[in-house]
């Protein structure tokens, strides 16, 4: 994540995979049409009039560009660790909204934001951050869509990234046409998730048969799965 005073938007369609110094270097498939990791300031005010958290103090936050919902022209996105997203359509009338992350340690920080093509016939909101304490703390990937009643709907969220003292183990997410392949940070193997249109989600659908090229040990999946959706246990959006 970076502080200027501006937005990184990257325009027309691009692959993060073939981008260099990506802000998403764990996601990989993906057809980018908007990006950032750059906190603009006044961002969590502009939030603040149109979602409530009585407990955040507006901050700044990210913002991009880009077509993510059924209605012609782009949308804006904005975002901040605490007071969550909001899109708004071109008159900046808020079409739907997703909560923010619960404190958990010093360094805690929204990473970065991409929009684009995930094969699933609707634009995908990808959002990055750390969530934890300078000597360990994990990176969150979470992918949204807009949904119905104003909701950003979860499609799928799992660690990327983890960082303990001194090392730092990266997993994988990688777009592949109806699904993901995903490795965990500690992971030999990956595991393979299909989108279900009648869940609305990702599912779960067991290990995939193909090895990465690195790996530590293989501790499988560090998110709980219930009912074969990723399930986070400390409290993120």
């Amino acid at each position: 994540m970076r502080y200027l005073p501006g937005i990184l938007l990257l325009a027309g369609c691009s692959s993060i995979a073939g981008m260099t110094g990506s802000p998403m270097p764990w996601l990989h498939g993906f057809t980018t049409t908007g990006i950032s990791d750059v906190l603009a300031p006044g961002v969590g005010d502009r939030m603040q009039r149109h979602v409530r958290c009585d407990d955040c103090v507006p901050a700044d936050g990210i913002e991009v560009t880009a077509n993510v919902a059924p209605a012609d022209g782009d949308e804006t996105i904005l975002a901040s660790f605490a007071q969550g997203v909001v899109v708004l359509d071109h008159d900046g009338r808020m079409i739907a909204s997703g909560p923010g992350y619960d404190p958990s340690g010093s360094a805690d920080e929204l990473l970065a934001i991409a929009t684009g093509d995930a094969t699933i016939g609707s634009p995908v909101i990808a959002i990055a951050a750390r969530r934890g304490g300078r000597r360990e703390n994990a990176v969150w990937l979470e992918l949204y869509r807009v949904g119905r009643n104003a909701k950003l709907d979860r499609l799928f969220a799992n660690v990327v990234e983890e960082h303990e003292d001194r090392a730092d183990r990266l997993g994988s997410l990688t777009v592949v046409p109806g699904g993901l392949i995903y490795r965990a940070p500690r992971s030999k193997t990956a595991d393979l998730w299909m989108f279900d249109s009648r869940a609305g989600r990702y599912l779960y659908r067991g290990a995939f048969n193909s090895e990465p090229n690195h790996g530590g040990s293989d501790d499988r999946v560090p998110a709980r799965v219930k009912d074969g959706v990723a399930v986070q246990d400390h409290g993120g959006p």
